[in-house]
């Protein structure tokens, strides 16, 4: 069977982690780079024969069925990947403490920080039942700490020296993909700015300049049209 490993792209890399296979259990795993100068494919051959990861969807359920673990392997470039679920598998053995758990450390993929907490979801239980927290694992995907303050600290800093089409502009740009959490983050960042605007008498700048509509993308697929050019004349109005 052809397993599919490489993705294209690093939105297509933290697609696949944070859509596919952390929301399916994947939540243990290892990473690392390759060394320059070494072929990548060589360690694709060595990780997926060690782990016996090439597996149907068939067999993956089997082998969930009976309490026993599995592996996905995925790799960008020279950055890789490999994540398991709960249950028995080679991989606890093999890599032993080098294994860590996304619910308590954060898995890093270029300046994203992704992790995996109980949701804080309400959902009703009827109509005179008051909502509750659902307590289900959820996907976090956030601007890790070092690139968000960093970020924070060159907007805030140029906050009261750019018009404000030219702040919208460059906030328009940014390239972070706009997973819920990241723009919970922006929304921050924004208000920042704008109340130190405010207090010196300069206008504040449309939360329409943030990109709140996430690309989805095909990982294992090259050339694919980036949406994040759209047009940006007329959006970005300052309130």
């Amino acid at each position: 069977m052809e397993y599919k490993y490489e993705v294209t792209s690093l939105v297509g890399y933290l697609q696949r982690v944070a859509t596919h296979l952390l929301p399916k259990g994947y939540y243990f795993f290892v990473q690392g780079v390759v060394p320059e100068g070494k072929d990548p494919t060589q360690l694709d051959a060595k990780l997926l024969a060690k782990y016996d990861v090439a597996k149907t969807e068939g067999a993956r359920r089997w082998r969930k069925e009976q309490g026993l673990g599995n592996v996905q392997y995925v790799r960008f470039n020279h950055s890789w990947i490999l994540l398991a679920t709960h249950g028995d598998h080679a991989i606890r053995e093999g890599e032993g403490s080098n294994l860590k758990d996304v619910r308590r450390v954060p898995l890093r993929i270029g300046d994203y920080s992704l992790y995996v907490k109980r949701g804080d979801f309400l959902q009703k239980r009827g109509v005179d039942v008051p909502a509750m927290p659902d307590g289900r694992w959820r996907v976090r995907v956030l601007i890790a700490r070092e690139p968000y303050r960093d970020l924070c600290a060159y907007f805030l800093e140029i906050a009261c020296h750019r018009q404000a089409e030219a702040l919208a502009h460059e906030l328009f740009s940014l390239p972070y993909v706009p997973y819920a959490p990241v723009r919970k983050q922006l929304l921050k960042l924004l208000r920042l700015m704008n109340a130190k605007r405010q207090a010196s008498g300069f206008t504040r700048i449309a939360p329409s300049c943030l990109r709140f509509k996430r690309q989805i993308v095909k990982s294992f697929e090259s050339n694919q049209v980036d949406r994040t050019t759209e047009d940006f004349s007329g959006l970005l109005a300052a309130e």
